[in-house]
C-alpha cells in the first residue's frame, strides 16, 4: 500500500533494538536529550515514531517515491491498531466495534 519496506524498531537502554523485520541492518543510531526525547541520529535513514507509542518505531525502506509520503500513508494504519488495543484493554466493546 505505502509501497517500502518496514522495519520495526523498540527504543531501550539508550538505543534502538530491533521488533519486526530486521534482519538486515543495524540499529539506527539515536540521540537522547536531557529531557528523554528520542530523536534520530543518522539522517541517512527514514525513521518516525509510531504514532501514540512509547518507545516503538519504524523505519521506511526502499520507498517507491519520496518516504515522506510512505509515512504520511502510514501513520493512519500504524495508529489504528494501537487504538483498537487501548479500547479493548478498557473494555469499551461498544467503541471497539465502530472501528
Amino acid at each position: 500500500m505505502a509501497g517500502c519496506r518496514l522495519r520495526l524498531w523498540r527504543y531501550g537502554r539508550g538505543r534502538l533494538r530491533p521488533v519486526l523485520a530486521v534482519t538486515d541492518a543495524e540499529p539506527p543510531r539515536v540521540r537522547v536529550d536531557e529531557a528523554g526525547v528520542v530523536t534520530p541520529a543518522d539522517d541517512t535513514r527514514w525513521l518516525e515514531p509510531v504514532p501514540d507509542t512509547d518507545g516503538y518505531w519504524y523505519e521506511i525502506v526502499d520507498p517507491d517515491g519520496e518516504p515522506g509520503q510512505a509515512a504520511e500513508t502510514l501513520a493512519p494504519l500504524l495508529t489504528a491498531p494501537g487504538e483498537a488495543a487501548r479500547l479493548a484493554l478498557r473494555g469499551d466493546r461498544a467503541a471497539l466495534h465502530h472501528q
